[in-house]
């Protein structure tokens, strides 16, 4: 058995998965770590004006940042809301524990909403799936044999082959650097995984998809924040001035192609908080939309406890 196969076998069973949604659980399953940023107050520069030419400037100003009402987060561009998650991600603590927990809801379009809950070892050796669809509730045990995780690793020696917390800790902090590893994992992945990858996906869009996989768990802080950093590079990155997780929560989204046909990934954001709140998948292409909301997050200090 490889580590496809594995993995594929650890997510809900749903009709005819893509490459991408395998791709997106094998790093879900195996980043589960520390929880999102924490909130972070932001203030616009006092204006040193008064009366009318103050609302004056407060709207022109308002258009040129593309602000919401209500103190949201600029929507002017991708990059600008990209940094500013990776401040508020740099403003996290870390967190204790020798497991890390993630508490998901998904939902396939046509099909019923699923309930997961992932723990697992902070060296990916091991984890547990606990699932709950339609009233029926599912418990997997996850093993990754050492000469698995070797065999994985081989084929770039990059962290990222197996990303868990222990070895997202390895990865470079420098944003350029990390970019550069990403990368190389991406070519790595597109050159070995799937026969004709390279004509579904650019290395852009499977490296964006790598970087909402990593994010949608409990990443350490500091790396959480070097991954917006390194999604901002991405050419082609935009906002979603409105979008919605599979709990019903709208936030704000910032959204890559996701392959050739045109289909987007969607990452979306609480718009005052920088939180993840969850992502989307859907295009012309797919037939359905899948939504994920991500519940809660953490590190915890042993397997079936929550934070």
């Amino acid at each position: 058995m490889n580590d496809l196969e594995l993995l594929t076998r650890l997510r809900p069973q749903v009709d005819d998965p893509d490459p991408v949604t395998l791709a997106r659980h094998r790093f879900t399953l195996l980043t589960r770590a520390n929880g999102g940023p924490a909130p972070r107050r932001r203030r616009l520069p006092r204006l040193a004006i008064g009366g009318g030419a103050l609302v004056a400037g407060a709207a022109v100003l308002a258009l040129v940042l593309g602000l919401v009402p209500g103190g949201s987060a600029p929507l002017a561009s991708a990059a600008v809301l990209l940094n500013n998650a990776a401040d508020a991600a740099d403003a996290g603590t870390p967190g204790q524990g020798e497991w890390t927990y993630t508490n998901t809801l998904s939902h396939l379009s046509g099909q019923s909403e699923v309930r997961t809950e992932t723990w697992m070892k902070v060296d990916g050796s091991e984890g547990l799936v606990r699932t709950d669809r339609d009233g029926k509730h599912e418990e997997r045990r996850v093993l990754v044999p050492a000469a698995l995780a070797k065999q994985v690793g081989d084929r770039g020696g990059s962290p990222l082959a197996v990303p868990s917390y222990a070895n997202l800790l390895t990865l470079p902090t420098d944003p350029v650097k990390l970019k550069d590893e990403i990368y190389r994992a991406v070519r790595t992945e597109l050159d070995g995984l799937w026969p004709n990858a390279r004509k579904l996906y650019t290395e852009d869009q499977w490296a964006y998809q790598k970087i909402t996989g990593l994010v949608m768990g409990p990443t350490p802080p500091g790396v959480r924040a070097n991954l917006y950093r390194v999604a901002a590079m991405i050419p082609g990155v935009e906002v979603v001035d409105n979008a919605t997780d599979a709990l019903g929560r709208s936030g704000v989204g910032v959204a890559h192609t996701e392959n050739s046909a045109g289909d987007k990934v969607v990452l979306i954001f609480d718009r005052n908080t920088y939180q993840v709140l969850g992502m989307k998948l859907d295009g012309p292409s797919r037939g359905m939309s899948e939504a994920e909301a991500l519940l809660a997050s953490g590190l915890v200090a042993a397997k079936g406890q929550t934070p």
